[in-house]
């Protein structure tokens, strides 16, 4: 039966003289339909026993390994694959291909191969070491095993495993095994529950990386990229609720369009820090266990919930509210709370309070004197019956920071005082005391209360970003570097005197990291000096753009030496010289 464009993955390369395609059929999220009679949705599952005819100069692939072949008239050949366990149709998956493949030996694997290019092999090394590691690892920790699957790298991709960053390949490449693992293993009632892969996945991902490379920042910079840029999207109300309602046919493509893969592993991560590490991942593993007859045709966050609090009651005695309760408002709305905090000038007491509150805000805070940013389990709470906090016996001249290492999703605006104790702290030798990811939060939520929300003077702002000329870690600079995205799209630089702050704060840094790249070094350090050097050259730094304008020189003399270049900093250098 042919099958609609719509449903197809096509891809041609130019290999010598010839054009190669790549065919592959794509059933999310009900296009099954298209191709056979079915009931496409999620809540319904079934065996499926898939052949294929088609040429023999190409391999057919599908969800599972492959039962016989028989060749038929014309060059033509049937390729028959074993009966799939119950799954949804939009789980089926075929593609055909003529690339060569690399088996990749793990244990816990039947099969398990990489398909690419020749031309793409070299570079997919790496990648199949951290396939190895990460496969192993979640068989082992979950005690789960997946007999069959098929990494497919496609032509367009194939830049991506030539760049030489192993921390980004790393986290695609866990991402994408966390993301398969998630959805073989989540069985869904309706797809207004489709959040639940995307943050279980997600926040699978972080784990795992955390776990099998424990001295790695790529989990810090997932937390901060992810909350970022939710926050971003939700204050300017381009993120719509987790869980929606549908209506009719589009609503189910938008929801595979959405950006709730991007929110949903932030609101897992805060329930994470809620119930503990211990409890969150019990609860996980009884919700991926559940029999089927016990989960329920009509709501999979129920299920989810209910395998969580029954794991709260093993582990812990302790009175626990309502998680149906606590979870609903973040799960169902967009939006996120602003957390504010004072000192209260009669009293002392800090005063933490949200006006008007309607969500279950979890409350972790440390100080100048009691610093620890570890403890990330929260022992207070802002709720809808309980507006405001007193904090008391915070030493006077002490500043305070709530939501650790960002746990919570929430913003936080401090009193002017507390804001100039903490940029005063930051601007000091003390700076790393404070961890990086509050470090990263600071800026972000200031940034924020300056521009948006404009609760805060803009000077306050820039004052605390001064302290940027000491910092070298990039998770900590990532919502700097987004700020300057933002500000140069919405606000001239010099309306808000950019330039001027920055040429103070850029040469002290470059004194630090240096403009060339230095082998062996950290992913993150090569990162930050590409993005920092970038905007070096577009804010008018006259050691930036020398240094880019003779390495532009030298690219043009030696075009073969390098396939990349930083094409931002070589157009602000070719604007100047135009």
């Amino acid at each position: 039966m042919p099958v609609h464009p719509k449903e197809n993955v096509f891809n041609s390369f130019i290999n010598g003289t010839d054009v190669i395609w790549l065919n592959g059929v794509h059933f999310q999220p009900i296009r099954g339909r298209r191709l056979f009679p079915c009931w496409d949705e999620p809540a319904f599952k079934t065996t499926f026993k898939i052949s294929i005819l088609h040429h023999e100069n190409y391999t057919a692939l599908s969800n599972t390994p492959i039962q016989k072949l028989e060749f038929a008239n014309n060059n033509m050949v049937w390729t028959h694959f074993r009966i799939t366990p119950l799954m949804s149709t939009y789980h089926v998956a075929v593609v055909l291909t003529n690339f060569p493949s690399d088996h990749i030996n793990v244990n816990t694997f039947e099969h398990q191969a990489i398909w690419c290019r020749l031309y793409s092999a070299r570079y997919t090394i790496f990648a199949r070491n951290v396939l190895e590691i990460v496969t192993s690892h979640l068989e082992t920790r979950w005690n789960k095993k997946i007999s069959k699957i098929d990494h497919i790298i496609l032509p367009d991709s194939e830049n991506i495993w030539d760049r030489h960053f192993r921390d980004e390949i790393t986290r695609l490449v866990v991402h994408e095994v966390a993301h398969h693992w998630s959805n073989n293993l989540i069985r869904l009632s309706w797809w207004s529950y489709l959040w639940i892969i995307d943050g279980i996945a997600g926040l699978l991902a972080a784990n795992t990386i955390n776990e099998i490379f424990p001295d790695s920042q790529i989990s810090d910079l997932f937390v901060v990229q992810i909350r970022h840029d939710s926050l971003n999207l939700d204050t300017h109300s381009l993120m719509k609720p987790l869980q929606q309602k549908i209506n009719d046919i589009s609503d189910i493509d938008l929801l595979f369009t959405s950006v709730s893969y991007i929110k949903a592993p932030t609101i897992f991560r805060m329930l994470q820090h809620v119930l503990t590490d211990v409890i969150f991942w019990k609860g996980i593993n009884k919700y991926l266990n559940m029999e089927f007859s016990q989960l329920s045709s009509k709501n999979s966050v129920s299920d989810l919930w209910t395998a969580m609090q029954i794991a709260y009651i093993e582990l812990n005695s302790e009175y626990m509210i309502n998680l149906t309760k606590m979870m609903s408002k973040w799960t169902t709305a967009s939006q996120y709370p602003v957390v504010n905090v004072i000192r209260d000038s009669r009293s002392g007491n800090i005063i933490i309070s949200h006006k008007g509150n309607s969500w279950w805000i979890p409350i972790t805070y440390t100080t100048q004197t009691d610093l620890n940013f570890n403890d990330t389990e929260p022992y207070h709470w802002l709720t809808p019956h309980t507006e405001e906090i007193n904090i008391p016996n915070i030493k006077q001249f002490d500043w305070i920071i709530l939501n650790l290492q960002q746990t919570g999703y929430y913003r936080v605006n401090y009193d002017l005082t507390m804001w100039q104790r903490i940029v005063s702290y930051l601007n000091s030798d003390n700076y790393k005391n404070i961890h990086v990811l509050n470090r990263a939060q600071i800026l972000d939520d200031a940034f924020y209360l300056a521009i948006e929300e404009k609760s805060l003077n803009l000077s306050t702002f820039w004052n605390l970003s001064h302290y940027l000329s000491r910092e070298t870690d990039y998770v900590a600079w990532y919502p700097m570097i987004k700020a300057f995205e933002y500000l140069s799209i919405f606000i001239p630089f010099p309306e808000i005197g950019l330039e001027e702050k920055m040429r103070r704060i850029l040469p002290i840094l470059f004194k630090k990291i240096g403009y060339q790249e230095i082998p062996d070094e950290n992913d993150f350090t090569k990162c930050l000096r590409q993005e920092i050097a970038k905007w070096a050259c577009v804010l008018g730094d006259s050691d930036c753009r020398i240094i880019a304008t003779s390495r532009l020189e030298w690219h043009f003399t030696n075009p073969e030496k390098h396939k990349y270049i930083y094409c931002l900093i070589y157009a602000s250098v070719l604007t100047v010289k135009s």
